[in-house]
């Protein structure tokens, strides 16, 4: 992935990828990376030294979606769980209002 600038800041390189936002936040705060992330992350840091801050440019939105095996559709316990995830993750403001919603059931 190569790098570009946009107003003087530099973006597009990542030097380094990890599957979850998490240990991303504690790679951080042992480095000299930056991480532009949701800014609900900062409440799940325990590195008391990460900064967070606005982002000084437009970013795109990004999808948050599920997807399970048919056979867990009618999974009253599976029911429940996505129904939760759809309520949890609706009250988080840095995620994009939700559009095209297929059923959960």
């Amino acid at each position: 992935m190569g790098a570009g600038t946009r107003e003087g800041v530099c973006f597009g390189y990542a030097p380094l990828r990890v599957p979850h936002f998490v240990s991303a936040l504690e790679i951080v705060s042992k480095t000299d990376l930056v991480l532009t992330a949701p800014a609900s992350l900062n409440e799940l840091s325990t590195a008391s030294a990460l900064t967070c801050c606005a982002v000084p440019l437009e970013l795109p939105a990004h999808a948050v979606t599920m997807m399970w095996h048919p056979r867990f559709t009618a999974d009253p316990a599976h029911r429940w769980f996505r129904k939760l995830m759809v309520d949890v993750t609706g009250a988080i403001p840095s995620l994009p209002p939700q559009k095209g919603r297929r059923r959960l059931d």
